[in-house]
């Protein structure tokens, strides 16, 4: 009899384990189900939303949706509009969203397919409305944007690494020829004696800058000395005054550059004189080209030497003439009957 009563206890203590245990981790698995509900929340109160897209790439059923980046619910389904029911959407997405934060979604609010990180799960982001905005109500439409075209983004992306390489590579010719001391920033880098002269340029402008502060000279006087403003400010009055009167007056600059009747008659004098000038230079061509006198004077050395002769031998009478008025005299007779 003992010994059954204590194989009846021992069993009865194990069974009594048994269930404890179970019951430990029905309690766990209710709280982490709790859990997950409250995380996800699978227990909340919800309302459909609907939201048109062109497409919707890595998008799946089930997928979170968010407002302002906190979960608020999930994708319920993905179907195809009919053809033609919209110009660029083809998609009609059901979102469940947490009736808790309906008063935040408005008409002006976005949905905008995201990507957790820059390969990853796409999800539904919302944006909250403005105050003034009409809440949605259940089955309203929200707008939707679509996810970013990758394959596009990795073109774009490709063709700035294309260009920035070419860049990279101009500055890189660039920097050679500056150190190499090509060109005139590349001497100035590598050229001592270039940098000492530009040194000593530099130094005689600081002195010439210092002169101008300390008054010196006429630039320090057109700094420092208000009279002399004063005088160049009235200088540039009576200029424009002056500029005025001609654009303005009756005088004979204004008439030049108002009058069409002044600008025609110079151009007919100026016509005139280039037909003159033209009927000039012929005739002088002719006579050089010709067989006068002028011609052979031009071309005939002898003729030349004869000519110059004679016009020495002329001012030589003249000097003669004009010392001795009476050598070429000449003698009157007078015979009386």
């Amino acid at each position: 009899m003992a010994r059954r009563s204590i194989r009846s206890t021992s069993v009865a203590w194990s069974e009594v384990r048994v269930g404890v245990i179970l019951i430990v981790a029905l309690l766990v698995l209710a709280y982490a189900i709790y859990r997950v509900g409250d995380l996800f929340d699978v227990f909340a109160d919800r309302y459909p939303l609907i939201t048109l897209l062109p497409r919707a790439d890595g998008l799946l059923e089930g997928a979170p949706v968010t407002l302002a980046g906190q979960r608020v619910g999930q994708v319920k389904s993905i179907e195809f509009l009919p053809v033609g029911f919209a110009d660029r959407n083809h998609l009609s997405i059901r979102l469940d969203i947490n009736e808790e934060v309906q008063p935040y979604i408005r008409t002006d609010s976005r949905a905008r397919v995201r990507t957790q990180g820059l390969l990853g799960d796409k999800f539904i982001d919302i944006s909250p409305g403005s105050p003034d905005a009409p809440v949605l109500q259940p089955w309203d439409t929200i707008p939707g944007i679509g996810p970013i075209d990758m394959e596009q983004f990795f073109a774009t992306a490709d063709s700035v690494l294309i260009e920035a390489k070419v860049a990279l590579e101009n500055l890189q010719r660039i920097t050679g020829t500056l150190l190499a001391g090509e060109g005139t920033l590349g001497r100035l880098l590598t050229d001592e004696e270039l940098y000492e002269r530009v040194a000593a340029t530099a130094r005689e402008l600081e002195m010439i800058l210092a002169e101008a502060r300390t008054g010196d000279g006429t630039l320090g006087r057109l700094i420092h000395d208000p009279a002399l403003y004063e005088r160049l400010v009235g200088a540039a009055e009576r200029v424009d005054s002056l500029a005025a009167l001609i654009l303005e007056g009756d005088g004979s600059l204004g008439r030049l550059l108002r009058s069409d009747e002044f600008y025609e008659r110079l151009l007919a004098v100026v016509g005139r004189a280039d037909t003159t000038i033209a009927t000039i230079g012929g005739t002088v061509e002719a006579m050089i080209s010709g067989e006068g006198a002028l011609r052979r004077l031009l071309t005939d050395p002898a003729l030349y030497d004869q000519f110059l002769k004679a016009v020495i031998d002329l001012q030589i009478l003249i000097n003669e003439i004009r010392e001795d008025p009476r050598r070429i005299r000449p003698e009157i007779k007078i015979d009386i009957f």
